[in-house]
């Protein structure tokens, strides 16, 4: 027989409170959609935060690589400094890897089921 203790288990609720939180980015990976037409950077953002009920907290947060969509992509780039001009522009993940920046996250309703949304970033200082 298996005996658990839930008496120790940290709140298990998948959902931040809307709000501002300093994180880190853990993870990027480029990923095409579902009809493969267009690719995506998935970010994989881990929150910093004193109380310990949201600190290590994942957001994620997708930039779409398509033509009309790459402004935000370079206002990420910009937000963590990694160089980014007008030209083509190489991702090295591992550099990346690391940032620290600010999100708002807000939470939305998709297909009826709520979500956390990240609708803007800054720089973390």
């Amino acid at each position: 027989m298996i005996k658990i203790n839930f008496n120790t288990m940290k709140q298990c609720n998948h959902f931040v409170p809307e709000g501002t939180y300093t994180t880190e980015i853990v993870n990027v990976v480029l990923k095409s959609s579902k009809n493969n037409r267009n690719q995506y950077l998935h970010w994989h953002l881990k929150i910093i935060h004193e109380d310990s009920l949201l600190d290590e907290k994942r957001l994620f947060l997708i930039t779409s690589l398509k033509e009309t969509c790459l402004w935000r992509l370079k206002k990420l780039l910009k937000t963590i400094n990694y160089p980014c001009n007008d030209d083509i522009v190489e991702i090295d993940a591992e550099k990346i890897i690391g940032c620290e920046l600010k999100v708002i996250v807000v939470q939305e309703k998709y297909n009826g089921k709520l979500y956390n949304k990240i609708i803007d970033f800054h720089t973390a200082d």
